[in-house]
């Protein structure tokens, strides 16, 4: 087939098959947004990709289309009128049917891009399996084991099923990285290497990131294929759509400042914090406050994640308080206001801490946009209280630190001065 424009504005010129045309418009994606207009080409084309874009730029579906066409091609999956229907002959049965992975650092991220994955194979004989550790073992066994096209994963979990004997990838024949500087920052680094020396070669490789810090260009330049380099947001660029606030405030003194300054009267607020345990202390904090809110983190069963994240973009809880799993990549469209509860000098330890607040930024926009929207129409407001205040630049926090106005201390007096010292009425 041939390839076409990588400017075109529709994904029929950029060489996309119909029955995927038809299903990306009616999942509202009916133009490719710039990360996709740019990385489906080369990728139909069976080229290693590495695309770089913020979170909510539309990465899934940049590496997703090319995936699911490449896959159903090389199986021969009926299209047109044969949609839906068992094909007499399949090349391959069980295990060995798959032939695309997809891997992600946390567990939502996966039922999200299986959950696009199945959009995108709407009546068609095609099976997308997740596997997530935390979750049962034997469901997700059965599920690969009976035959699925594409698997959605998180490396542990691969790993796991892999040394039990379950995979066949005699046919794999493309693998795609979500989110490869998060997996880098989460110690993923040594099972991805594992996992990947373990597939066939000659596969295609996709590997897409916000950022492209030195352990994926290292991991690239191990596993990819003279791949086409596409970055279509500058490197740590920082949302421009954000309204930024820090405020310095001291520790002891940010659960009162949430109760009676930032969340009366607010709805859709996501307050991140940087350990599980802190997590529990503001949630618990705030349901005795009489909040409805509920928490995600890694202690947490994944059902009770999931719970938490339905009951929170549904409206039944109006604040989501969460660790660093919940910073990329999800899409949650009600969110317009985040707190970053982090102090600095809780961050400021780690040689990285300069791409961890633009990091940050960068993820919160995505926590709102559906990768289909091109209209920023998500965050309007993010808060970063920190404990300690510094010169803006000395953190390594500047150019991204952006703010509407100057951060301004907050003494010793309390909060019935809040307003008059830094204008919280402006928050």
């Amino acid at each position: 087939m041939t390839r076409k424009n990588a400017n075109a504005e529709d994904f029929v010129a950029l060489g996309v098959e119909t029955v995927l045309v038809n299903n990306l418009g009616a999942a509202g994606a009916t133009e490719p947004r710039p990360i996709q207009a740019a990385a489906i080409p080369p990728a139909l084309d069976g080229k290693d990709v590495i695309g770089i874009a913020q979170t909510g730029r539309g990465k899934t579906f940049a590496y997703l289309v090319p995936m699911i066409q490449r896959i159903v091609e090389e199986a021969q999956i009926p299209k047109g009128r044969l949609h839906g229907r068992k094909p007499k002959n399949p090349l391959a049965k069980g295990a060995a049917r798959l032939r695309g992975l997809v891997l992600v650092p946390t567990r939502e991220l996966a039922f999200q891009v299986a959950q696009e994955a199945e959009l995108l194979t709407k009546r068609l004989r095609f099976t997308v399996a997740v596997a997530v550790g935390k979750s049962p073992i034997g469901p997700q066994t059965k599920a690969i084991s009976d035959g699925a096209e594409l698997l959605v994963a998180t490396p542990g979990r691969v790993l796991e099923l892999g040394g039990k004997g379950i995979f066949d990838w005699c046919n794999l024949s493309v693998a795609a990285i979500d989110e490869a500087d998060r997996m880098m920052d989460m110690g993923f680094l040594p099972q991805i290497e594992s996992l990947l020396s373990e597939l066939p070669a000659g596969r295609q490789h996709l590997f897409f990131s916000a950022t492209m810090p030195k352990q994926v260009e290292r991991l690239s330049a191990r596993f990819l294929a003279d791949p086409v380099r596409l970055e279509v947001d500058p490197e740590g660029s920082t949302a421009a759509n954000l309204k930024h606030r820090p405020i310095f405030v001291p520790g002891l003194r940010k659960i009162p400042l949430l109760l009676e300054k930032i969340l009366p009267n607010r709805k859709g607020v996501l307050v991140f914090c940087r350990t599980r345990r802190r997590v529990d202390f503001v949630a618990k904090a705030l349901r005795e406050a009489g909040i409805a809110c509920d928490s995600i983190h890694g202690d947490r069963s994944q059902s009770a994640r999931r719970q938490a994240l339905s009951d929170f973009t549904e409206g039944h809880v109006e604040v989501l308080i969460s660790t660093d799993v919940a910073a990329r990549g999800l899409h949650i469209e009600r969110v317009k206001t985040v707190v970053h509860c982090a102090a600095v000098s809780e961050v400021g330890e780690n040689p990285n801490d300069k791409d961890l607040y633009t990091l940050q930024s960068v993820n919160i926009e995505g926590t709102l946009n559906l990768a289909r929207q091109a209209a920023a129409s998500g965050v309007r407001r993010l808060v970063f209280l920190s404990s300690i205040k510094v010169n803006g630049c000395s953190t390594g926090l500047g150019a991204p630190f952006m703010c509407d106005d100057s951060p301004l201390p907050v003494d010793a007096y309390g909060l019935s001065k809040l307003d008059a010292e830094i204008g919280l009425q402006n928050i």
